[in-house]
């Protein structure tokens, strides 16, 4: 088994990404501080153009509360960092994987829940597999109006998920390719994952409304009476209609924008309509 984290900066990326789940408004500023360290190290740090020595790795450690097995994974991937001894490299590996008993350092299903709960999650996905030219990091942090930070943790977690692969390129502009071609997210009861990403996105669709022109989205809406035991239909059609727009996509030859198609057929009374008879 492959270590979960190729090295400290993922690690200490995740970190941070899971800080930001349970308070939006953490900061990478208040990240540093917390770890020891100025603004400008961290980011040397977790851009990998500056390697953390084991004292400051132990502090850091300690800073964060680390358990003692998840403290020794920790010092392993600072150890990993600093050699180029093949040898050694295989050596650390082994321990990583004995140390992980088959599990990783953060559970899968935090990932998972990352993931779709992130509005960015599988727009980074599709960004850098399907997309052309392949954007650099940077472009991509750009182009979503997101962190670099956020970035690179989006692409550690669908490597981990295994939703994507490296396919060439280089630190700087990586690419990847999807071992899998479709990802189906669906929910029979409610889930906070799922809410989380509609909650992100609406806001987008707001924007989108007074800063796109017409020429540049496109938008519709239509009032409907529905039986409610419709609905099951309404979803089969809603499923066709996104399976055509995925079908037409892959036939584009310029793919160079993302569009988000967002279908959220709700209901709009409060209360149900009693019909005449269950008046009486």
């Amino acid at each position: 088994m492959e270590p979960t984290y190729s090295d400290s900066a993922a690690f200490l990326r995740d970190v941070f990404s899971t800080k930001t789940q349970s308070n939006p408004r953490y900061s990478m500023r208040a990240f540093a501080k917390l770890l020891g360290l100025s603004p400008g190290g961290l980011s040397l740090i977790l851009t990998r153009k500056k390697r953390l020595s084991f004292e400051r790795a132990h502090e850091i450690a300690r800073r964060l509360d680390l358990s003692p097995q998840t403290l020794e994974q920790f010092i392993l991937l600072i150890q990993l960092d600093g050699t180029s001894d093949p040898r050694l490299k295989s050596e650390l590996q082994s321990k990583l994987a004995e140390l992980q008993g088959g599990k990783a350092i953060f559970d899968l299903g935090v990932d998972q829940f990352k993931l779709i709960a992130d509005w960015y999650g599988l727009a980074i996905l599709i960004l850098f597999t399907e997309v052309h030219p392949t954007p650099s990091r940077k472009n991509a942090a750009k182009y979503l109006g997101i962190s670099l930070y956020e970035v690179d943790a989006t692409l550690e977690r669908l490597q981990r998920l295994e939703l994507i692969e490296k396919a060439g390129g280089d630190f700087e502009r990586p690419k990847f390719k999807r071992p899998i071609d479709t990802i189906v997210v669906e929910a029979l009861k409610p889930n906070e994952a799922i809410r989380s990403y509609y909650r992100n996105l609406i806001p987008k669709c707001l924007t989108a409304i007074d800063s796109q022109t017409p020429a540049e989205k496109v938008i519709g809406s239509q009032t409907f009476a529905f039986d409610p035991e419709q609905l099951d239909e309404v979803r089969t059609l809603t499923d066709r209609y996104l399976d055509s727009l995925n079908a037409l996509s892959a036939k584009g030859k310029k793919r160079t924008q993302l569009y988000q198609a967002f279908c959220n057929v709700f209901r709009l009374t409060q209360t149900p309509i009693k019909s005449e008879k269950e008046k009486k």
